[in-house]
């Protein structure tokens, strides 16, 4: 997206429209209700004046006027509740469905949307952001839009009262649109620089939070909060020169509208002087004058709020219609039968969006039959892991293709690859549920039995139980009161309830102890008969007993046979081998 604004920019204006109106329909009825409190609010709001002077007029207590009087005051009270109900539950409603647009896109985006966002930016859009528009539709909004038709009906009824004094208004309203032109230019550039602050102080803010540990470790404090220290001091510069440009707008506007009322009010005595207007119709003539420039006055005061909530329109807009570059296709194949666990990778190269000038494999080709066990060697960043992200579709890759069962996997759903694989990643997370959906999460129906079988397998029962509810226990979104051996025994449960035809190890024992390892493993050389099991290890022990070992070289598979082969034939293999027997 360009960096026009919606105020440069009439399609991106018109764009901004129509997401918010698809929202609107959403919320018919509770529109419809704040509109009609507005109209009627509005319309007694104008009516006052004209019975205010009848009743000065008349000058009794006992006319029928007075009940009238009483009357309005009470559907005045009620339109102002109505509109005030309808206008937060709109603004709620609205919200509630961008947030869970804005999550249900966000569950299918690939990793690298993420590696181009920071958790504090996103976490910003869906709370702050909405927020800030929740409020400026459901109550800003409303109001501004009372005082638009309050200025409508009041410009009208000065223009029925006194023409010549209507057109002094006029030269009024110009005056104050041309300046309110160039504020809200200055205010928009103004608004997009704080926002760039704000989320830098937000990241800062976010990184200290998850990296309190290494911080404190590193006596790194004070280093930390220096750097907290000098952004949010531009953050603050920023809000401080904000708050200024509000102050000077509010100092104007009350200005103009003053003088223009004084201005009214001097030409009004001189032409009731001279007996061009009569005294009661100069007293309307300035009570709706002041009606009018009240709501100009009123208004101005959201230019600020209304940039801020179409800046965070657009951000959440931006967020719900993004393109993901990983899709399903439409139409998409499905497996003639159940997916017995064949891979093959074709002349696949492959580097990742954000770092494109890195390749991260290159050339690879290799086929995996059903029910073979292939184990991936190689250093630190030689595209271990990334083989496991291209067979998960996380990403595609640069070139070549990489077929499942002998399908391309871009010809296929993503549920379709998924629902065949189960993967333990190197770092597991944990979601914020019980022990039991942590487990079944990818098998919610599963019995609290199987769940508790596949725990037994993964090791983690004796754990689990000793924990304050057994499986009934609520594990945090780090699991901070579980140890990272724990979480990978969870994980490892995970991939063992799901039963799939794949299964995908990557570094499964780096937080285990020797002893669980084994136990875990001779359970799985159980577990995976009949199935696909490819895994990353850096374990000698569990490297001797499989099928095929591709070992990894700059980016590409430079060895591949089984362990006895390579021990006779591969000088890396046996480099290998060699360190990890130390």
């Amino acid at each position: 997206m360009t960096n026009k604004t919606a105020h440069d920019n009439p399609n991106e204006t018109i764009s901004l429209f129509k997401f918010q109106i698809l929202y609107l329909k959403r919320c018919l009825w509770f529109l419809i209700g704040k509109l009609f409190a507005l109209f009627l609010y509005s319309g007694i709001t104008l009516f006052f004046p004209i019975i205010t002077a009848t009743l000065l007029k008349e000058r009794g207590v006992d006319s029928h006027h007075w009940i009238v009087f009483i009357s309005l005051l009470f559907l005045l009270a009620i339109a102002s509740s109505l509109r005030y109900y309808c206008a937060t539950m709109l603004g709620e409603r609205i919200i509630l469905f961008m947030q869970r647009d804005v999550v249900a896109k966000i569950i299918k985006c690939p990793p690298s949307f993420f590696n181009a966002r920071s958790h504090g930016e996103l976490f910003s859009t869906l709370v702050k952001d909405a927020e800030r528009i929740k409020t400026t539709i459901g109550i800003s909004m409303s109001i501004i839009l009372r005082n638009l038709l309050t200025c409508i009906g009041s410009i009208y009824m000065m223009f029925i009262i006194s023409r010549d004094f209507f057109l002094v208004v006029i030269g009024l309203i110009c005056t104050i649109a041309f300046f309110f032109t160039i504020i809200f230019r200055v205010r928009r550039k103004k608004g997009s620089a704080l926002y760039i602050e704000e989320k830098k102080l937000l990241n800062i803010f976010s990184d200290m939070i998850k990296s309190v540990m290494v911080l404190q470790a590193f006596n790194a404090g004070k280093n930390a909060i220096h750097r907290y220290d000098v952004q949010s001091q531009k953050t603050y510069q920023g809000l401080l020169n904000s708050l200024l440009l509000r102050t000077i707008i509010t100092c104007c506007v009350i200005f103009a509208l003053s003088f223009g009322i004084y201005i009214v009010f001097l030409l009004g005595s001189h032409h009731v002087n001279i007996d061009r207007i009569s005294g009661e119709n100069l007293a309307k003539f300035l009570f709706y004058a002041m009606i009018f420039l009240g709501t100009i006055r009123s208004c101005s005061g959201f230019v600020g709020e209304i940039l801020q909530a179409i800046a965070s329109l657009r951000r959440f807009r931006d967020l719900i219609v993004c393109k993901l570059d990983v899709v399903s296709p439409i139409p998409y194949r499905r497996f003639p039968s159940t997916a017995l666990g064949n891979i093959s990778f074709c002349n696949v190269s492959f580097s990742y969006p954000e770092k494109s000038k890195r390749s991260v494999l290159k050339n690879i080709n290799f086929t995996v039959l059903p029910g073979e066990t292939v184990a991936l060697m190689g250093d630190s960043g030689a595209g271990k892991t990334s083989i496991f992200s291209l067979i998960l579709r996380f990403y595609d890759p640069c070139s070549g293709f990489i077929q499942m069962e002998g399908i391309d996997l871009r010809c296929l759903s993503l549920e379709e690859i998924r629902r065949c694989i189960a993967w333990v990643p190197q770092n597991p997370t944990i979601i914020t549920a019980s022990v039991h959906d942590n487990i079944a999460i990818g098998y919610p129906n599963a019995t609290r039995e199987a769940v508790k079988n596949a725990a037994i397998d993964a090791q983690a029962h004796e754990f689990i139980s000793n924990l304050d509810k057994g499986y009934d226990t609520i594990l945090g979104s780090d699991a901070v009161h579980l140890s990272a051996g724990q979480i990978q025994r969870i994980a490892i449960a995970r991939a063992i309830l799901k039963d799939a035809s794949i299964l995908l190890l990557d570094e499964m024992g780096s937080a285990l102890d020797i002893e669980n390892e084994n136990k875990i493993w001779k359970v799985l050389r159980e577990k995976r008969k009949g199935r696909t099991t490819i895994f990353a290890s850096h374990r000698l022990s569990l490297v001797q007993d499989t099928d095929v070992v591709f070992v990894l070289h700059n980016n590409m598979i430079v060895e591949m046979g089984r362990h006895a082969e390579l021990i006779k034939d591969s000088y890396l293999y046996s480099r290998y081998r060699f360190f990890m027997s130390k």
